[in-house]
């Protein structure tokens, strides 16, 4: 694994140090450790992870501290002018809007028990406390989205998708398909944390759904009513099974938020709950992960970890994604 400092060499490094001390954006301990990394690194060629992992972390602080008056004093310095590009873009003052929107930091200033649902392929949950208590959020996979629906209309109508739920609304609640979809999938019942994709619900399991279909003659609209039915059942089954805490409102982000007879199916099962789109908070039903993507991308520039190990099982705050120069 390569860190920052691999694609610095020693000339690089003092010039950073240079910058920390002439515009004084970090202590002269910091300053000094900088130094001897550059020596250090020059000497051996190597480092270790240690120092390594410390040069980052003090690099991002001056990168956060960095003026906007900042001017390098060396003529045609392109690594000072990428780093001030870095942190000054031109849209930098939504930039850095866009970084204080973190699913969390929006969500729990709401003072209510919320479950954010994403329905992609895969349907995934985060379940944040009115307290606003990190160590209590919650976030898993909890079985199929819009795959199931998606293949099935694939297969039996030749379409990518069900757009806006119009086949399932066609079709009637077949509960001996709905028992048969409960018995062959094993996923809804695995403790979290935990994740999913196609390896589960991809084209055996298609397939086997399809073939009991035909055995027990269940009509085409029948199958996509029920299997949507199952999607909006295994999201309610894991927040009363994993949750199981008062659900106030359900905000609903990703492809599936319009898919109406879905939408309709999950306020059948969340009877006492609220369910709204991301987009009712200003977060774009189609854009939310992009838009976590580009906080993920902003925090490690910055230096900030910002991965809640009470949900991942990690053993502390780390940083995530990689920086790789060009």
């Amino acid at each position: 694994m390569k860190y920052l400092i691999d694609y610095f060499d020693n000339s690089l490094v003092s010039h950073i140090a240079d910058v920390a001390k002439n515009w004084k954006l970090l202590s002269d301990t910091g300053i000094r450790y900088i130094r001897l990394i550059g020596i250090m690194k020059l000497r051996a060629n190597s480092l270790p992870k240690k120092q390594k992992v410390n040069f980052y972390k003090l690099f991002f602080v001056l990168l956060k501290r960095l003026p906007k008056n900042y001017k390098c004093t060396k003529n045609d310095c392109h690594f000072c002018e990428r780093m001030y590009s870095l942190k000054f873009s031109p849209n930098n003052d939504e930039y850095l809007k866009l970084s204080q929107k973190n699913l969390h930091t929006t969500f729990s200033k709401l003072k209510k028990n919320i479950l954010i649902l994403n329905v992609g392929g895969i349907a995934n949950i985060t379940y944040i406390p009115a307290d606003g208590d990190k160590e209590k959020v919650i976030a898993f996979d909890t079985g199929p989205g819009n795959m199931l629906i998606d293949q099935l209309m694939q297969r039996m109508y030749e379409l990518p998708f069900d757009k806006n739920g119009e086949k399932a609304f066609l079709g009637n609640f077949s509960q001996k398909l709905f028992d048969y979809l409960i018995k062959i999938d094993s996923y809804p019942q695995k403790k979290p944390p935990k994740s999913t994709g196609r390896e589960h619900y991809g084209k055996e399991f298609v397939i086997s759904l399809l073939r009991r279909a035909v055995r027990r003659r269940i009509p085409e609209p029948d199958v996509i009513h029920t299997a949507t039915k199952y999607t909006a059942f295994t999201v309610w089954q894991a927040s009363e099974k994993f949750i199981n805490q008062k659900i106030d409102t359900v905000f609903v982000g990703g492809g599936g938020s319009h898919n109406k007879f879905l939408m309709d199916s999950l306020s059948d099962y969340f009877k006492n709950s609220e369910i709204k789109k991301t987009g009712d908070l200003g977060i774009d039903e189609d854009y939310k992960e992009a838009i976590c993507f580009a906080i993920l991308a902003n925090e490690l520039v910055r230096g900030n970890p910002v991965n809640l190990p009470a949900v991942t099982g990690a053993t502390k705050p780390a940083f995530l994604g990689k920086i790789c120069p060009t």
